[in-house]
């Protein structure tokens, strides 16, 4: 089975390998393109005609598009299954998926469960065993389930049967050899499934008489009996019947057959031969307290028997701090345990106090594989992922073949990095033998653009499952409390959090009482600790401060109590369910962040400021040989020791943590460590040029992770230093960060920061050495793209590319040329802009990962004004396989708004509405204004398209009368024109002053074209003038911005004003080119898909 490639049992999955040898698990786009793939993959090896197609995706009413939607549909997957042994081919009468069988699961699937019933038919009792588990061990779920095709509903139908008969046949040959406590799981599940069927009732029955349980089976009759009399109006049937009497005669009481398995495996998933059986759930949950949390151990206990097969996944346990999380992962863990697997146990520290990737290191040492090294090449973001993959490699490696269950608890506090493994962890799964289980509380800092990108892409990886742990409900409480009113008070005064109610309770306090009962975590703690010794109560407050587990070693070395006597002192905190103890180790913990938590708010801030610093310095001297491994805690501690006050001790410990950060590509952790060591810092003179170093610093590590507004906030600070200071080269360390490769440059729109200009200015006339005046001019020519003095800034940036070109250095040149393509982003440049872009990707292998994307995002917008799609799709595709390895937000969020101007434009709503989101998630983080001005111009599209346009033109006027979104204005006033709210369009053109033509800049062409449709509609700006402008459009296509949204031929326009202007030959000739401009795109776009069969 190791060779499947797609799977369709449960949500469709690929399993695809990139170009470096990688595999990853992707899911086929949702939709119509996913149920093209079911269709093609049932009849895998024959020609599915184009006709049939359109008769199964389109049951009725297939519009006139349909089999042009087919042609981009198969496109689409064409690209998808490029990375994997399959292929759809094009033949004359339609389309043909070649893989072998073998490659996908249903078909593995069907044939595994014939084999299970013909080996049943020659009473070979094992092989039928081996066969129907190896064949359940494959059902992930229903298949097909987000589809309403009508063949596929009954082919899921289909399946479904044969699920249950070949759970029949495992069942009764499971009987047959003996293993009656095996075979009751998989009968329970039969009667659940088909509660009027009579196979799950005798297999039922008949596996509790062997186990000698004789009145149960008994009584499952009964319960049959009932069921068909009461909903059916019938009798049980003979062969049930006559079992009953079997038992009846034996006798109630059985001794089971010897050699009868003992335990259970939850259905529908059974145990292969030689793994011990799963304890039952009961016991566990009973064992643990988990009441009310039925539907999560359900999930949980899917999650464990998954193990013993082909399903890795991946949980998360999302809830409030003391709602369960920890105890439903200790469940997770105690029901793998019991199965036989290795389970290991990774918990964040609070604090950003945890070096970068702990959790994953902690993982590998405890499987005993030594984490890899980051790269030591310049390329930072690549060299990042491909740390993370390494790690991921060597994780994937060490699975024991037995099952391995890792929980990362707390993951709230972990850093990007650590996110981003998991990420690739759940993308890549597949086959192994490995869970996932991860708790978060809502995040306490806001998640960066990279994080927040990471936990999305964990969320919607398809083996991920994402369980939301609420508080306890009202009847939960009632049978906690033993009944009566007492449910009530509980859930008034806890709230119906676990952890609360367990206080309440071990308390022993009525909890009807409110004099005696506290009322919240902190009144709990305070008078759990009251009456400890003085000594005690030290430890205890020292070391909430510390962290939830405690280091002894640290806790002796700042208290100076030897570790024995210290441990004596720990008694009483765990007696009084303060602290509890991990005899394995042994270590010991606060039982609950809570608690931990609690005991500090009971500290003043200058008493808990004077236990970090003890802490800090028993670090230092304990850690005085190496503190690398202790750099980020130390730096919290000298962080909340200085109480917001300058401190140098704070400083260095901090810059040293991000340092070490930075090191290991941790750049968020580094950004959080750097801006801390900026707030110690005491602004002197004497301290500029630390200060200098750290906000340079910051700049790129926030630029990094995705904080574009942070690092030009950091930048402009930087640079009003080094001007203060009169230092040139400081100042040119600075200005020339504005000059890196970018998609856009750091400006809001219309900024012109006129300081840096003019430090710029002074700079390049002083520099003459080639390669740093080559930056600096590259940098002023972006800098000046919003002033007065445009032209001079394409100049500029031409004069730097010259520059790299005659040095010859790759890097330079890609740097240059991308400040080019910001510099001379106007229509007149339109042309010399392009050959940059295509001169950046013709730069060969020594281009790097970043420039090569953007380079690319920045020609398919150009690619698509010239009507090429199927190109500007090709472009996309190689973004959309860089992206992951560069992890920057930018990229990912330009590559969405770009995938959701193509779905307009092809006609996939569903895809484009879910582009457009996650386009606006992404760069609403990036930009003051870019992201919703995407996603009001995306929007706007797509209710033009539905006709709909009314909908959302209030919305539109109400943000275009925003200062920061005047871009919209010409798109607000259009929408008012359309649809016959003339009176106002010509109030609201006339407030805003859009008169006369825009003028130039990136996203003229737009504003041109839509100058002239509104000119079309009323007559202002003057339709001559607009005509004669939009005649050096003529033949292209509209495109918004980059590649936002498109919006047909330029002809068209261009003939609605030559009838304004009574021109009639002019508007056919117009009419004519526009449609066969339609033509010649919708052909490019089947084009692409022809050339790939």
């Amino acid at each position: 089975m190791s060779g499947i490639v797609l799977r369709l049992l449960g949500d469709p999955q690929l399993r695809v390998v990139d170009e470096d040898g990688t595999p990853r698990t992707v899911g086929p786009q949702s939709g119509r393109v996913s149920g093209l793939l079911a269709l093609l993959a049932l009849n895998v090896g024959r020609v599915v005609t184009t006709d049939r197609l359109v008769e199964e995706l389109w049951s009725e009413d297939p519009p006139d598009t349909a089999r042009a939607t087919i042609h981009v549909n198969v496109s689409r997957l064409r690209r998808q299954l490029r990375e994997t042994p399959m292929a759809v081919v094009t033949r004359p009468s339609g389309y043909r998926l070649e893989a072998g069988e073998d490659a996908i699961d249903l078909h593995v699937f069907t044939r595994l469960a014939r084999d299970a019933e013909a080996a049943a038919g020659r009473l070979d009792w094992d092989a039928a065993i081996d066969l129907a588990a190896r064949a359940r061990e494959m059902w992930r779920g229903e298949p097909f389930p987000a589809t309403v095709v009508p063949v596929l509903e009954v082919e899921r139908e289909h399946l479904t049967a044969l699920l249950r008969s070949t759970t029949e046949v495992q069942c009764r040959a499971l009987l047959e050899r003996g293993r009656a406590a095996e075979a009751l799981e998989l009968a329970r599940w039969l009667r659940s499934a088909e509660p009027w069927a009579e196979v799950g009732t005798w297999a039922t029955m008949r596996a509790l008489h062997a186990l000698g349980r004789g009145p149960a089976a008994l009584e499952v009759f009964e319960e049959h009996r009932r069921t068909m009399a009461d909903e059916l109006g019938l009798d049980p049937g003979a062969t049930v019947s006559a079992l009953q009497l079997e038992i009846l005669r034996a006798g109630a009481e059985v001794t089971a057959p010897t050699g009868t398995a003992g335990g259970s495996m939850p259905a529908p998933h059974s145990a292969p031969a030689g793994l011990p059986a799963v304890p039952a759930p009961a016991e566990v949950a009973g064992a643990l307290g988990l009441i009310g949390r039925e539907r999560e151990t359900a999930a949980l206990d899917d999650v464990v028997a998954g193990l013993r097969g082909q399903r890795p996944a991946v949980v998360l346990l999302e809830g409030e701090g003391g709602i369960g999380k920890t105890t439903l992962a200790r469940y997770a863990a105690r029901r793998a345990e019991q199965m036989g697997c290795r389970v290991v146990w990774a918990r964040a520290a609070d604090g950003l106090a945890m070096p970068p990737l702990a959790l994953w290191r902690r993982v590998l040492g405890e499987l005993a594989l030594e984490a890899p090294r980051a790269g030591e090449d310049g390329r930072t973001v690549e060299r990042a992922f491909e740390h993370y993959d390494a790690v991921v490699d060597l994780l994937l490696s060490g699975v024991p073949g037995n099952g391995l269950l890792i929980v990362l608890d707390d993951i709230q506090w972990a850093d990007d990095a650590t996110l981003q493994v998991l990420q690739l962890v759940a993308n890549r799964m597949w086959s192994e033998p490995l869970a996932v289980v991860v708790t978060r509380r809502p995040s306490p800092t806001r998640l960066t653009v990279t994080g927040a990108t990471a936990l999305e892409r964990i969320v919607g990886e398809q083996v991920t499952t994402r369980l939301p742990v609420g508080p306890l409900t009202r009847e939960d409480l009632t049978v906690v409390a033993g009944g009566g009113t007492a449910g009530d008070a509980l859930l008034a005064r806890t709230g119906g959090n676990p952890f609360l109610v367990g206080e309440v309770l071990r308390l022993g306090a009525d909890p009807v009482g409110r004099t005696v009962v506290p009322s919240g975590a902190l009144s709990i703690i305070r008078s759990r600790a009251t009456g400890l010794p003085n000594e005690v109560r030290e430890v205890l407050d020292l070391a909430a401060v510390a962290g939830r587990a405690l280091d002894l070693p640290v806790l002796s070395e700042a208290l100076e109590v030897p570790v024995a006597e210290l441990v004596e002192l720990l008694q009483p905190a765990v007696e009084r369910g303060l602290l509890v103890l991990d005899g394995t180790g042994p270590s010991w913990s606060f039982e609950h962040d809570l608690a931990r938590e609690a005991l500090c708010e009971l500290q003043t801030p200058q008493c808990r400021g004077r236990r970090h610093a003890r802490l800090a310095d028993a670090l230092e001297r304990l850690h005085a040989h190496d503190l690398a491994p202790v750099l980020a805690e130390l730096a919290r501690h000298r962080y909340e020791a200085a109480l917001g006050q300058p401190s140098m001790p704070a400083h260095v410990a901090c810059s040293r943590a991000a340092d070490a950060a930075a090191e290991q590509l941790a750049f968020d952790r580094a950004a959080h460590h750097r801006t801390r060591a900026l707030a110690t810092l005491e602004r002197s003179p004497d301290h500029r040029r630390q200060r200098f170093a750290c906000l340079v610093a910051l700049t790129r590590e926030r630029r990094h992770v995705g904080d574009v507004v942070g690092a030009s906030a950091a930048l402009d600070e930087a640079r009003r230093l080094a001007t203060g200071m009169q230092d040139d080269a400081l100042t040119r360390e600075a200005l020339v960060l504005l000059g890196g490769p970018t998609l856009w440059n750091w400006r809001q729109l219309d900024e012109v920061d006129t300081v840096s200009i003019e430090a710029l200015d002074r700079l390049v006339a002083t520099t003459t050495e080639p390669g740093p005046r080559a930056e600096l001019l590259g940098t002023l020519g972006v800098e000046l793209y919003y002033s007065d003095d445009r032209s001079r800034g394409i100049e500029c940036a031409r004069e730097a590319v010259e520059v790299a070109r005659r040095l010859g250095d790759t890097a330079l040149q890609a740097r240059t040329l991308n400040n080019f393509a910001i510099a001379s982003w106007v229509p007149s440049c339109a042309r010399e802009r392009r050959a940059a872009i295509d001169e950046t990707l013709g730069l060969g292998p020594d281009l790097p990962g970043a420039n090569e994307a953007i380079a690319l995002l920045h020609r398919a917008p150009l690619l698509m004004r010239e009507g090429r799609m199927g190109e500007a799709r090709h472009d996309l595709a190689r973004v959309e396989r860089l992206a992951p390895r560069l992890g920057l937000p930018e990229i990912e969020g330009q590559l969405s708004a770009q995938l959701a101007g193509l779905a307009m434009l092809e006609g996939d709503e569903t895809w484009a509405e879910e582009s457009i989101e996650r386009a606006y998630d992404v760069l609403s983080r990036t930009s003051l204004w870019g992201g919703r001005w995407v996603r009001q111009v995306q929007q706007v599209t797509l209710a033009r398209d539905r006709g709909r346009l009314g909908e959302v033109q209030d919305e539109l006027v109400r943000t275009a009368s925003q200062e920061a979104f005047r871009a919209l204005r010409w798109t607000a006033l259009l929408a008012l024109a359309e649809t016959g709210r003339v009176a106002e369009a010509r109030s609201w053109q006339k407030r805003w002053n859009l008169t006369t033509l825009p003028r130039p800049y990136w996203n003229g062409d737009f504003d041109d074209v839509q100058a002239g449709m509104v000119a079309a509609l009323l007559g202002c700006p003057d339709p001559a003038t607009c005509y004669d402008h939009l005649l050096s459009l003529r033949g292209t296509v509209t495109v918004a911005g980059t590649g936002l949204a498109v919006w047909g031929p330029v002809d068209d326009v261009l003939a609605d004003l030559a009838e304004r202007l009574g021109r009639p030959a002019d508007a056919t000739a117009h009419r004519r080119d526009a449609d066969a401009l339609r033509r010649a795109v919708q052909a490019d776009l089947l084009g692409a898909d022809g050339a790939a069969g």
